[in-house]
């Protein structure tokens, strides 16, 4: 589940090297909704095979992937999880 490997990030020593290909799927999910910065490296295919040609690294954790984490809601990750909906500013 990529919220165990998020929890995992948040505890480790930045920058740091994931070459299980799980995690790196896993990794891209989080990249891909702001939760952490990482370089993720490209994926291979051959005779109906996929891989990933390299290890991932993982340069930080962002505030939302903190935030995600502790169970705090903040900014947009708040209405992703079901959070309460901010009412329209009046004029």
């Amino acid at each position: 589940m990529p919220m165990e490997l998020l929890s995992r990030l948040c505890k480790a020593t930045l920058p740091c090297h994931i070459s299980d290909e799980d995690d790196i799927e896993k990794l891209s999910a989080l990249s891909a909704a702001q939760l952490v910065e990482a370089e993720i490296p490209p994926m291979l295919e051959d005779a109906g095979l996929r891989w990933f040609s390299g290890a991932a690294v993982v340069y930080r954790v962002s505030e939302d992937g903190f935030a995600a984490v502790s169970g705090r809601r903040t900014g947009r990750h708040a209405f992703a999880r079901g959070g309460a909906q901010r009412r329209p500013r009046s004029a």
